[in-house]
């Protein structure tokens, strides 16, 4: 399979998640932002990530609260005049994510970890626990990955945004397994 770079991890997570191992960058790709090309048209990266919710204002509050989003609302989207789904921008993310309104899409969302962030190590997770814990957001203890470590937080739907650690661990470390946030 060929490669081609592309900005932001976002691009390896969603890759990752393609290839059913999203949040553990296989070792002959550690640090590399990659995405497979089938060698046609050149895609430039990723427009926007899109989630659905059952309550666009209630994400908004949380995505606000958790990451420090930013609304875009020259972006919002109506249709007849009624708001069906906004734009925001993700520091970090590298692209903006969209809230749709779909309350029974985002009903089977629940537990599903679409999007996995990275930060440098367990002491950047143990800074967004507490800042999870200071805005009481529901969200995991620091766990062992397959790789590096993790932190999750659950947005109102359920739906789960993962921090993994870019620093890594040997195999001498027994990946969390067992929690209700890793499965």
């Amino acid at each position: 399979m060929k490669y081609n770079r592309i900005g932001g991890m976002v691009a390896l997570a969603v890759s990752m998640a393609i290839s059913g191992c999203a949040g553990t960058p296989p070792a002959a790709h550690k640090g590399a932002e990659l995405v497979p090309t089938s060698g046609g048209p050149a895609a430039l990266g990723i427009h926007h990530l899109k989630f659905v919710v059952s309550d666009v204002d209630k994400s908004l509050a949380f995505y606000e609260a958790a990451f420090g989003v930013k609304r875009v609302v020259a972006m919002d989207h109506r249709r007849n005049g009624v708001l069906f789904g906004v734009i925001l921008g993700f520091p970090g993310l590298g692209t903006e994510l969209e809230l749709r309104l779909d309350p029974a899409a985002a009903k089977t969302q629940k537990g599903l970890d679409p999007i996995t962030l990275t930060v440098d190590g367990v002491a950047d997770l143990e800074k967004w626990k507490a800042h999870f814990q200071a805005k009481g957001l529901n969200h995991s203890p620091v766990l062992a990955g397959l790789v590096g470590w993790l932190l999750v937080v659950e947005d109102p739907d359920g739906r789960r945004v993962r921090l993994y650690t870019k620093q890594t661990h040997g195999p001498e470390v027994t990946p969390s397994w067992d929690s209700p946030w890793v499965n």
